[in-house]
């Protein structure tokens, strides 16, 4: 393991005061950030009413599309998630920049007294990297509710054609199929756990349809977020200077676009399995505590004691205030992803500050870069003495991937309720009312897919 001196660290007199500048706005936006959050859960602890759609007829709000709210969602959970956690994320570079611990990279940071050195140190960077989250936050988002709602109105359709063919293949025979009740069939449904996967209608969106779409979102978001990472864990370990945007313009235009991808293949080995895991934990989730909040009306104390584990946890989620359920499940999301994705973290980590040798400049072909991500993995093992060296720096990243996902999540289902309060969002009565209990309209959690009374009730969310 090749490990980065302390001089190499330290940005320069120049760099300090940009990094200063963007120090100050960051935490100027994280003050925003804060007291918006507040202003929101003051909002939200009033009476449920205020939660549920207005009446069409009392309406004189602005409309705003369900593509629009994901968006705006999306882009205030990075900003906030970003600036609220930077120092963590710094913290967990420097480990891995040098391959030292959690506790030697903190003496250093407090040998730098308190002037201001060791803040401009861990927000270095943070400035570009908010507005680039902006963006990202909102194309990751929108992406992946989008393909969600497509890949559940798909399945629904399926399900929907399957049904009717079995009806037609029982009809003959005498044999008549009625509809079951969605809170009874649900009911027995989480009791029993389900034989395979469980229907739509019972436990929201397939897990293989939010997997898929938590590819599709990844796709997406690296785009974007590919070179901003790479330029971001540069200037917090000290190799660049001044504004990080400026200095990926300067690198487009010396060495091409493809400067700015130099290190794609390895994110994208990192970024997938991290965006799967987090987006596919949160969803399911999510739809076992719409799935409980809508069955456990009208099921009895008997039933309620032979629910199966996802219905018992799905029902203590949805037995806790919004803001705090969310919460709770953001921060299993967040564990989930930095446990599925550590090493491919720490290899990329590594490529990011030392690029590979054995690729042409600018970054190679894909081929070329996936070949060194494999190489520079054997090489952090070998070194390290055994697979623990793919999990250096694991404490930092848990502390602040987990803290990170629940104000981000928080921020986005806050963000949603807190538009559908002020804008008459379109489709959101008619999902609303195609929930079993109405507890859809105000709890967001993926679109409006979470708990569908029908396959039919799956369209208007689309709109």
């Amino acid at each position: 393991m090749r490990v980065v001196s302390v001089s190499a660290l330290a940005p320069s007199p120049a760099g300090a005061v940009a990094q200063g500048r963007h120090g100050g706005r960051a935490l100027a936006a994280g003050v925003a950030v804060a007291g918006a959050s507040v202003w929101a859960a003051q909002q939200q602890r009033r009476p449920a009413t205020l939660s549920l759609p207005a009446p069409r007829a009392a309406q004189g709000r602005p409309q705003i599309s369900w593509l629009a709210v994901d968006a705006l969602s999306g882009a205030v959970g990075e900003i906030a998630s970003l600036v609220v956690l930077y120092p963590l994320d710094s913290l967990k570079v420097l480990c891995q920049a040098r391959g030292a611990s959690t506790a030697a990279v903190i003496a250093e940071l407090r040998a730098l007294g308190c002037n201001g050195a060791a803040l401009r140190k861990l927000y270095a960077g943070c400035g570009s990297a908010a507005l680039c989250s902006a963006a990202i936050g909102a194309v990751y988002l929108l992406t992946f509710y989008s393909a969600k709602r497509v890949g559940a109105a798909f399945l629904a359709q399926q399900q929907q054609q399957l049904q009717q063919l079995q009806q037609q293949q029982q009809q003959p025979s005498g044999r008549q199929q009625q509809p079951a009740k969605h809170g009874s069939a649900c009911g027995s449904q989480l009791a029993d756990g389900g034989a395979g996967h469980p229907p739509l209608s019972c436990e929201g969106t397939h897990p293989l349809v939010a997997s898929l779409a938590g590819v599709v979102a990844s796709l997406a978001g690296s785009v974007f977020e590919a070179p901003m990472e790479m330029f971001k864990l540069r200037t917090q370990a000290g190799q660049l200077s001044g504004p990080m945007l400026g200095s990926m313009m300067h690198a487009a235009s010396t060495g091409g676009l493809g400067s700015l991808y130099a290190t794609y293949g390895a994110f994208m080995l990192k970024s997938v399995p991290y965006d799967v895991a987090e987006l596919a934990t949160y969803s399911q989730l999510c739809d076992w505590r719409e799935a409980a909040a809508g069955a456990g009306a009208g099921a009895s104390a008997e039933q309620k004691q032979q629910q199966h584990w996802r219905g018992r946890l799905g029902a203590a989620l949805a037995a806790l205030p919004s803001s705090a359920s969310d919460m709770l499940i953001g921060a299993a999301a967040g564990a989930a992803s930095v446990l599925v994705s550590m090493p491919c973290d720490v290899i990329k980590t590594r490529m990011d500050l030392c690029p590979p040798m054995h690729c042409p400049p600018g970054g190679g072909s894909l081929l070329c870069n996936i070949r060194a991500f494999f190489d520079t993995g054997r090489q952090l093992v070998a070194a390290g003495g055994g697979p623990g060296a793919l999990f250096v720096g694991v404490a930092p990243r848990l502390l602040q991937t987990v803290p990170s996902t629940m104000v981000y999540w928080a921020a986005v289902e806050g963000t949603r309720r807190l538009m559908r309060q002020h804008f008459d969002v379109a489709g959101g009565e008619e999902a609303g009312s195609s929930g079993s209990s109405g507890s859809l309209a105000s709890s967001g959690c993926g679109g409006s897919l979470a708990s569908s009374s029908a396959p039919g009730s799956l369209q208007p969310a689309l709109s």
